[in-house]
C-alpha cells in the first residue's frame, strides 16, 4: 500500500534549504555543494532555476557515504599498539 503524505507528515518534515544553509549545516563550502550538484553527486531538488536540498536526504547521503576506519587504523588513532605474535 502506498503511503500518502498527510498534513502531519508535511509538518514534521524540514523545509528544503538553499546552498547557503546546506553549507552551514554540513560545514562544507558553498563551492563544494555547487560542484557536487553540477556533478550530480548529492541529492538535490530542482525547482525551475532554484536548487534546494532536503536535509533529511542530505543526512541519509552523509550516512551512506561515511567510511569507517579499519580496525588497525582505529587502534592507531586511539594510541594502541598492535601486538606481535608471541
Amino acid at each position: 500500500m502506498a503511503k500518502h503524505n498527510t498534513a502531519q507528515d508535511r509538518r514534521e518534515r524540514r523545509p528544503p534549504v538553499d546552498v547557503d544553509a546546506v553549507a552551514v549545516y554540513t560545514g562544507m563550502t558553498k563551492a563544494w555543494w555547487r560542484r557536487a550538484v553540477q556533478e550530480r553527486r548529492v541529492p538535490f531538488i530542482k525547482l525551475g532555476r532554484l536548487v534546494r536540498f532536503d536535509l533529511d536526504a542530505v543526512d541519509r547521503w552523509l550516512e551512506e557515504n561515511t567510511v569507517q576506519p579499519a580496525r588497525d587504523d582505529l587502534d592507531e588513532l586511539l594510541g594502541r599498539r598492535r601486538r606481535s605474535g608471541a
